[in-house]
């Protein structure tokens, strides 16, 4: 993907485009995960203080939810340490 010559656009307009991306991607859907709506703060924070390029907030958005996935795996794990993923 290239976005050279893509203007910037608001973060949550980059999210829904990063959202879109990481599903067509992973095959499931990004809000799934139960911390989505800290991870897409986090998100936009970043994305408009640092006016980042659509390809950096596309990356950043796959580097946040992997985060929050592995928080969300090591408290199971905290809770039960027989948990296993399916």
């Amino acid at each position: 993907m290239s976005d050279t010559n893509t203007p910037y656009s608001d973060s949550m307009q980059q999210w829904d485009i990063a959202c879109k991306h990481f599903q067509d991607e992973f095959g499931f859907d990004a809000h799934e995960i139960i911390t989505i709506n800290t991870i897409r703060e986090m998100f936009s924070e970043l994305v408009e203080e640092y006016k980042l390029s659509l390809n950096a907030s596309i990356s950043l958005m796959y580097g946040l939810y992997f985060l929050g996935y592995i928080t969300l795996i090591e408290m199971m794990k905290a809770k039960d340490e027989e948990y296993v993923i399916g």
